[in-house]
C-alpha cells in the first residue's frame, strides 16, 4: 500500500462526526445546564413559557375571529368587566384604541400557564388594519414570574419593566410580543407588526 494510500484510510468520517456530536452536546450542556437547573429550583414561572402558550391561544382566538358570522355583537362593557372580575385583575379595564384603528370585537378568561387565571382581549384592525389582529393578556401578578439575567441566572421580573420579543430581528414587520408588570398586574400585547406595536406602547399603557 502506498503513503498516499494510507494516509486517505487514516481518517473515519463516521467517527469525525460522533466526535463534533460530543463536543457540541457539551457546549449546549455547558451553555445552559445552569439555566435549566435554576429553573428546576424555582417555583417562578419563566416569562418565556408564558409568552409561547399566549401565542399559541392569541393564534386560535384570531383563527375564531376571522371566521366568526359578521352579525357577532362585540362584547359590552359590562361583560368584559365582569371577566376582569372573575380574574381577579381589580379595577384593570382593555384601553380603547379605536383612535388608532382597533375596535374590541371578543374577550375570554383563559389559563394562561400554571393555573394562572388572565383574560384575553381580541382587537381587530379597521380601514386599512383590517384583518389584522392585535390580542392582549392581563393576569394578576403576585411576583410569580420570572426573566433571566444577562448570565442566564432566573431572577423575578422587575416592576416597571418591559420587554419585546419579536420572532425575526432584521424585520420591522416581524410578530411581537410585548410584555411588562406594573406590580399588581402582568400584561402581554401580542401583534404582527413589531414597530406598529412600538407605536402603540403609550396607548396600550406599557412603560
Amino acid at each position: 500500500m502506498s503513503k498516499r494510500e494510507r494516509m486517505s484510510v487514516r481518517i473515519n468520517p463516521f467517527a469525525l462526526i460522533a466526535a463534533f456530536g460530543l463536543v457540541t452536546a457539551s457546549v449546549v450542556v455547558g451553555v445552559f445546564g445552569p439555566r435549566l437547573t435554576e429553573r428546576a429550583q424555582s417555583d417562578l414561572i419563566p416569562l418565556g413559557d408564558v409568552v409561547s402558550v399566549a401565542r399559541e391561544m392569541a393564534a386560535r382566538l384570531q383563527f375564531d375571529a376571522l371566521h366568526r358570522p359578521l352579525a357577532s355583537a362585540n362584547p359590552t362593557h359590562e361583560q368584559v368587566a365582569a371577566l376582569c372580575n372573575g380574574a381577579h385583575l381589580g379595577s384593570w379595564r382593555p384601553r380603547d384604541l379605536s383612535s388608532f384603528g382597533f375596535a374590541l370585537i371578543e374577550a375570554q378568561q383563559v389559563s394562561l400557564i400554571d393555573g394562572t387565571e388572565a383574560v384575553a382581549i381580541v382587537y381587530e384592525g379597521t380601514g386599512e388594519r383590517t384583518d389584522r389582529f392585535l390580542t392582549v393578556f392581563a393576569a394578576e401578578d403576585h411576583g410569580q414570574f420570572a426573566s433571566f439575567d444577562e448570565f442566564g441566572r432566573i431572577e423575578p421580573f422587575a416592576v416597571g419593566r418591559s420587554i419585546v420579543e419579536t420572532d425575526e430581528l432584521t424585520l420591522a414587520r416581524s410578530n411581537a410580543t410585548l410584555v411588562w408588570s406594573d406590580g399588581a398586574l402582568l400584561t402581554l400585547t401580542l401583534h404582527d407588526d413589531a414597530s406598529d406595536l412600538e407605536a402603540l406602547r403609550d396607548a396600550l399603557g406599557a412603560p
